[in-house]
């Protein structure tokens, strides 16, 4: 069992409950860094094409044959 880490104040609390719980169920913990910084660009409408993919209406979304890279056509 995995916490993610975005480095928030509530944090600490959380990662006390994933560890116990991950006890509970007899599964390893593990503690991950995380950034928040992908979350306040899509709600604060900063979308660099970097890190998003921007469909216009009629578009179609594509993976390549790995399934990792997506791109955006036109109809």
């Amino acid at each position: 069992m995995a916490y993610i880490d975005m480095g928030m104040a509530i944090d600490q609390e959380y990662i006390e409950l994933t560890k116990k719980e991950a006890e509970q169920k007899n599964l390893n913990f593990h503690l991950l860094a995380g950034d928040i910084s992908l979350l306040k660009n899509l709600v604060n409408g900063n979308w660099p094409e970097t890190d998003f993919l921007i469909a216009e209406p009629g578009s179609i979304i594509q993976s390549n044959d790995n399934g990792l890279v997506i791109s955006c056509d036109r109809l």
